[in-house]
């Protein structure tokens, strides 16, 4: 199974898990789904635009040095082959058709997003009822937030929202103490 949505669906039916959704309004669901899918075809999409066609050369070696590729001359190639791979991604997916500023725009209104659901949602934000959106969200938040350092758009953009890092901070604390916020 190549998709995480399916992966837990199939965890929950085997009984491998407990459904974090179980308790769920059919209209909390609805939201639930629709921002988990904004995440991961909108956001994610967005995020790696910022990484490899943004700052490529600081994602490059940050990406492969934290993989355990130190060989400068293995990172420019793999560099090369992930910049192209991810290019025509781009092109196809439909975000390679649009100009940087376009896509500094729909960043920013996805950080604006985003901070409008931690600031909103009571229900599916609420830390202390966790359900599988927050799973996501936090996912997605801590990729950004491990990558400080390369990344110049969303990074900025987030900023701009402190309460996306102290909802992320909060999640990390209670999930995940043993783990440095970074």
């Amino acid at each position: 199974m190549g998709d995480s949505t399916l992966i837990y669906r199939y965890l929950v039916v085997t009984n491998q898990i407990d459904d974090l959704d179980a308790d769920l309004s059919p209209i909390e669901q609805l939201h639930a789904d629709s921002f988990r899918i904004f995440i991961k075809e909108w956001c994610h999409w967005l995020r790696l635009w910022d990484l490899w066609m943004t700052n490529y050369y600081e994602a490059r070696s940050y990406i492969f040095s934290a993989g355990g590729v130190t060989s400068y001359p293995v990172q420019v190639l793999l560099g090369l082959y992930t910049y192209r791979t991810q290019k025509n991604n781009f092109y196809i997916q439909g975000f390679g058709r649009h100009t940087d500023d376009e896509i500094k725009s729909l960043i920013a209104q996805a950080a604006q997003m985003m901070a409008t659901f931690v600031r909103e949602e009571d229900r599916l934000a609420d830390i202390d009822r966790p359900c599988l959106v927050q799973a996501t969200f936090f996912g997605f938040l801590m990729s950004m937030y491990r990558v400080k350092t390369v990344s110049t758009v969303w990074i900025p953009e987030m900023a701009k929202y402190p309460e996306l890092e102290t909802w992320t901070r909060k999640m990390a604390t209670k999930y995940f103490p043993e783990r440095a916020f970074p």
